[in-house]
């Protein structure tokens, strides 16, 4: 019901698989019983699941008595500071408690690149569940995403072997130094060490990025180029350029 809500703004969806900027309405918990019984009059009314008219009769029937007790309900267990904001890219919820986000639980936390390989993704997606809860496992989730990642790419051995591989194909001193942070900070993260994620959540956090930073330099960019290159360059110049380079 969209008088229900009562402000929109917009900003980034938290929900990993939207991540989009969208407007947000917001509803408080007044608001949120008729929204909840008009999404279910929309799905039972609307003849958006397979039920006879007399099953979808009685369910709107039920919906109609039970408004005044559900509101009822919702004012009981639902704190008066929380307040429910609903994407209008994904339609999905997320939940605020004194202008905290509390669900999703990570909050800001940036989609992983869409080059990243299935798994590597699923690793990545599941730091991002944990992160508010817990930095500390986030971070270990992303060290793993970097092993995995390599592992990808053809590389065997230990991280620390791994990144040295790169290193000698000639990666970039800075991507170098992204790999090792990652590995460094995940490696914290399992072994006491100087890194207190309790109190510096924000050292995990950049984890997220430099995941993404990786995954552009040794996937997105020499894909794009490979692309380019095997669709311009014509078959004879790439025999010249072969020639060329292996003198």
């Amino acid at each position: 019901m969209a008088d229900a809500y009562y402000e929109c703004v917009k900003f980034k969806c938290l929900h990993s698989d939207c991540g989009v900027l969208a407007t947000q309405e917001w509803c408080n918990q007044n608001d949120l019983k008729s929204e909840l019984v008009n999404e279910l009059f929309v799905l039972f009314g609307g003849r958006k699941i397979k039920m006879n008219n007399n099953e979808i009769n009685c369910v709107e029937h039920f919906l109609v008595n039970v408004v005044d007790d559900f509101a009822e309900a919702i004012k009981s267990f639902f704190p008066e500071n929380i307040s429910f904001a609903k994407c209008c890219a994904c339609e999905k919820y997320s939940i605020w408690y004194n202008s905290e986000a509390i669900y999703p639980l990570a909050n800001h936390i940036e989609p992983p690149s869409k080059d990243l390989p299935s798994d590597v993704m699923k690793i990545y997606n599941e730091a991002v569940s944990v992160f508010k809860l817990s930095p500390k496992s986030a971070a270990a989730l992303l060290r793993l995403a970097l092993q995995k990642l390599l592992n990808h790419l053809g590389l065997s051995g230990d991280i620390n072997e791994m990144i040295k591989q790169k290193v000698s194909d000639g990666v970039g001193k800075k991507i170098q130094q992204a790999m090792d942070l990652v590995r460094y900070i995940g490696n914290q993260a399992v072994h006491p060490g100087m890194i207190d994620f309790d109190d510096d959540k924000d050292i995990a956090f950049l984890l997220f990025r430099l995941i993404n930073i990786i995954a552009k330099e040794l996937i997105t960019i020499p894909s794009e180029i490979d692309s380019l290159f095997e669709n311009i360059i014509p078959v004879k110049l790439k025999d010249s350029i072969a020639k060329r380079d292996n003198k």
